[in-house]
């Protein structure tokens, strides 16, 4: 009996670590009712953008539907785009939560995509070579950099200490113009999609590159100098002001779908006939039977 309990409750605490495990790795959805009934409709991008609008403004609005803003945008302010969404006009829209109560969504068209990874990735695939391999703990000394993309000055520093005997795993090379090797970790212990120079895995930026920073991509040089604007106009408008503002200045504004409302107003009304033919059907079979009781 002792042993039957003991392996019940091995099970279930292995239960309880796998799925910690998985939780940790489910993506961030927005707290947003419009994306909550379009969810199948997204797709995720969880990329960084700039923002870049008309008149030097970008604005967000309650949903790609609702012409209502709920915060206003300097060009330049920078923001993470969670999901986006395409309306019946192709319009394609993203969502923004901070999850301090702000949470819009902005035509994608007024938002310019930061460099990155990803781009990094795009612009050098024919370089870089598929090739699979981990960190040699005698070459790691005091921290290890997991660095934006080989030649961006951001990074992130983790204790050699702290990798708890698991070191980083590569999956693909890349040889920059020093000469140096950077290998591409898809996953690392939260970290998503970022290099180590497997050669000098703790070397600062300067030691990398004692002439300064390669020129990679055309927006790496604009991004590296570009200073994070702060929102402003948290202020809400109503709908009939904003509209009728953002369409003389020729903006994207958020409208209606009136094919899907018709559609679910036929609905309605289809349901609400059937509904009383069906009440009308069940009062004459009672009144029928009521009537045959009486002859009996």
């Amino acid at each position: 009996m002792r042993k039957t309990v003991i392996y019940w409750l091995a099970a279930i605490c292995f239960w309880m670590a796998c799925s910690f495990s998985a939780g940790a790795d489910v993506l961030v959805e927005p707290m947003d009712t419009f994306y909550e009934d379009h969810a199948a409709e997204c797709t995720h991008v969880g990329r960084a953008f700039t923002a870049n609008g008309p008149d030097g403004k970008v604005y967000l609005y309650k949903s790609p539907e609702l012409p209502e803003v709920v915060a206003t945008w300097e060009n330049g302010f920078k923001a993470s785009i969670m999901f986006t969404y395409e309306d019946s006009r192709g319009t394609l829209w993203g969502v923004y939560d901070d999850y301090r109560g702000t949470v819009g969504w902005m035509p994608m068209e007024y938002m310019e995509l930061i460099y990155d990874s990803i781009s990094f990735q795009k612009e050098f695939s024919e370089e870089i070579v598929e090739q699979s391999g981990e960190l040699r703990a005698e070459d790691l000394e005091g921290t290890i950099l997991f660095w934006k993309y080989p030649g961006s000055e951001e990074c992130e520093a983790l204790s050699v200490d702290d990798t708890e005997d698991y070191l980083p795993e590569y999956n693909g090379v890349y040889v920059d113009g020093n000469g140096k090797r950077w290998g591409h970790i898809g996953y690392y212990f939260g970290r998503r999609d970022t290099w180590i120079c497997i050669d000098a895995p703790g070397a600062e930026f300067e030691q990398l590159y004692p002439d300064g920073a390669p020129q990679i991509g055309e927006q790496a040089e604009e991004n590296a100098d570009a200073e994070t604007a702060e929102p402003v106009g948290q202020e809400k408008e109503s709908a009939e002001t904003t509209e009728s503002k953002q369409e003389s200045a020729g903006r994207i504004v958020p409208k209606p779908d009136y094919g899907v409302m018709a559609l679910a107003a036929g609905l309605v009304i289809l349901v609400a006939g059937a509904t009383a033919v069906l009440l009308v059907v069940l009062r004459k079979k009672r009144g029928s039977g009521q009537a045959g009781d009486e002859r009996g």
